[in-house]
């Protein structure tokens, strides 16, 4: 017993009592030593924080959750010590006290204890009750489902387990079968329908031991607004093209240039799909499978579009119709419909002639098809009204008159030159008459 004048405050009885309680302690034996058949339970509580990611292409799961744990230490117990009786609880480190450490058993990124679980402490109550609530970012492996993808729902499982002690050693005992989702922050592409938790025991070849693990389930489904608009939509418009195509006239090949591009367009969006989806070989989602067999159905168009040209410019000046295409369509077939047999055309071109696609034809076909004659023109007089006659006498008389200016002018023409030619000469005829008299 302390006197009254020298009791110590609470500061003091706190840290005495710590210095009391670790002196001796070692955090590396578990608290039933003295009992080794004994189990140590630890009951756990487990929060959804926020789902962070589920990332189809890598299939891997990113939660912030938070696990509570609790456990009892026989070693940190002082309620029957009568000078610690008002300090209820006291907080400490996480490594000066003894925690089975729990890990993530089927991580994805190689970290089985998060970083920020040391960044927490725990919690010591004088009954020896110990409560470790740290929370960090756990990266899991998910089996992901595509077959209804974008349309999918996933179940993504977290085991969660002790890194050093057995099932023999530590039981744990998960305290309710739900985890807590109240205040989960809501995920942008995911939507949490329902969670799970339960527990499971396997066989570990390794250590010959039962191993415990505590299977976290969470049920996520996709809100599939963005890959509908971005890619079904998209998807479906550009495959109802193909209707088009034996509505376009087969007149530029541009039946073969509109199958070709929607083809193309149908193997962009494939593309894009695989890039969305992991590369497994268990199934395929039924928008790849829609969009292959579009594209199935296209090529059929795109052959179909070549036999429709080909045949679209076809003749039967240079072309001939097999002898049982013949047989059957023009022969058998119209006397069985109770039609008329068609005339059959006949080749205009010889035997062996440069535009002749066979180079024999049938015997009855091989002649040349006599051209009409054009009709001959009979020397009738030309019968006309007065009026027309008037036209043509005063078109005539124009032309006439026409014809006289032009000859007028030339005779002037050669006139005047002659008259210059004679008084030249007669100018010369006088100056040598002149000269000569002198």
């Amino acid at each position: 017993m302390y006197d009254e004048q020298f009791l110590p405050n609470k500061m003091e009885l706190e840290q005495m009592l710590r210095s009391h309680l670790f002196s001796s302690y070692d955090p590396n034996v578990k608290p039933n030593a003295e009992m080794p058949d004994s189990e140590i339970k630890i009951l756990l509580d487990l929060m959804l924080d926020q789902v962070l990611d589920l990332t189809i292409k890598q299939e891997s799961l990113r939660v912030r959750m938070t696990i509570h744990h609790e456990w009892n230490d026989p070693r940190l117990y002082w309620e029957h010590l009568p000078h610690f009786k008002n300090i209820t609880y006291i907080r400490t480190k996480y490594d000066q006290v003894w925690n089975p450490e729990i890990i993530l058993h089927n991580n994805q990124d190689g970290n089985y204890y998060p970083e920020s679980f040391s960044d927490f402490q725990l919690t010591v109550y004088s009954n020896g009750t110990i409560i470790y609530s740290p929370a960090g970012i756990f990266v899991s492996h998910c089996n992901i489902n595509v077959r209804d993808f974008p349309y999918d729902e996933q179940i993504c499982a977290m085991y969660l387990t002790s890194m050093v002690y057995s099932s023999s050693v530590v039981k744990f005992e998960p305290r309710f079968k739900y985890m807590h989702t109240r205040t989960t922050i809501p995920n942008q592409e995911w939507d949490l329908v329902n969670s799970k938790i339960e527990e499971i025991t396997r066989y570990d070849v390794m250590s010959y031991t039962n191993e415990t693990f505590i299977k976290c389930s969470v049920h996520l489904v996709r809100k599939p607004l963005f890959y509908t608009i971005y890619i079904l939509l998209p998807t479906i418009a550009v495959t109802s093209m193909v209707i088009s195509v034996f509505h376009l006239p087969n007149m530029g090949g541009e039946k073969i240039t509109l199958s070709i591009s929607v083809l193309l367009a149908l193997t962009f969006f494939l593309n894009l799909v695989s890039g969305l989806t992991p590369r497994t070989s268990t199934d395929i989602p039924l928008v790849s499978k829609y969009l292959m067999f579009s594209m199935v159905l296209v090529s059929l168009s795109v052959i179909c579009s070549v036999c429709i040209a080909n045949v679209h410019h076809r003749t039967p000046e240079i072309h001939t119709m097999p002898d049982w295409l013949h047989k059957i369509f023009l022969q058998t077939l119209p006397s069985v419909l109770l039609m008329k047999k068609p005339v059959v055309p006949k080749p205009i071109f010889p035997v062996g002639h440069r535009f002749s696609i066979s180079g024999e034809y049938p015997h009855q076909y091989n002649q040349h098809i006599p051209q009409p004659e054009a009709p001959r023109k009979e020397n009738r007089p030309l019968e006309l009204d007065d009026e027309q006659i008037r036209m043509v006498s005063g078109r005539n008389q124009l032309k006439t008159e026409t014809k006289r200016i032009k000859f007028l002018s030339r005779e002037d023409t050669i006139f005047q030159s002659g008259r210059t030619t004679s008084s030249s000469e007669d100018v010369s005829l006088s100056s040598n008459t002149s000269s000569s008299v002198r």
